[in-house]
């Protein structure tokens, strides 16, 4: 299902070849089901993006916590 992310924070852990591994903590927003709190984690960023950003997302009809992040 396609939907949209709004994030809520980003945090960062270890480096990885100079480069963050970051989990963002999402509001994910999918058509004609109830927007709900998620995790996408362990993307490298080159830097943390901001709160309030919108970004497309796919989540995965029968495990509702699959969500591909799209960038």
């Amino acid at each position: 299902m396609r939907g949209k992310g709004t994030l809520v924070s980003a945090r960062s852990g270890a480096l990885i070849n100079e480069q963050p591994l970051m989990t963002l903590e999402l509001e994910v927003d999918v058509p004609g089901h109830a927007p709900r709190p998620a995790e996408a984690d362990r993307l490298r960023l080159r830097r943390p993006p901001q709160p309030g950003l919108v970004l497309p997302v796919y989540v995965d009809p029968r495990d509702p916590d699959d969500i591909l992040v799209v960038w």
